[in-house]
């Protein structure tokens, strides 16, 4: 199984190209250095969600083509996502929501590894 890394990374560049856009150019319109939008590109790093909102909206993309997620979502999966949207766009809470949704991204990534280390799932 892929990483969510890896799939955001190849999603990132099919968007881009399909948007006849230049790393470069991208970046310009992001704000940021190319070095660092490269980065998402090559498996460097992954853009926080902001970012990659900002990203999906510049390349004519939902969130979730960048994400893997295929179809609609759950009912569980909507109201997460509503209470997502509802925090403050900064603030103290909102900055829990992210640290909780990028450990959990975390955990996630390591028990798929574990998966094919072992054998083994959280589940």
């Amino acid at each position: 199984m892929q990483s969510y890394m890896s799939i955001i990374a190849k999603r990132l560049i099919s968007a881009r190209e399909a948007a006849n856009l230049t790393q470069e150019e991208l970046a310009g319109r992001l704000g940021i250095t190319q070095e660092a939008y490269g980065a998402y590109e090559r498996e460097r790093t992954v853009p926080g969600i902001d970012r990659l909102m900002e990203i999906a909206s510049h390349l004519g993309r939902p969130i979730t083509y960048f994400l893997g997620i295929n179809g609609e979502l759950s009912e569980e999966e909507g109201e997460l996502l509503a209470a997502y949207r509802s925090l403050p766009t900064v603030g103290p809470l909102r900055r829990f929501a992210i640290r909780s949704v990028q450990a959990l991204r975390q955990a996630l990534e390591e028990n798929r590894r574990g998966e094919t280390d072992q054998g083994t799932s959280l589940s």
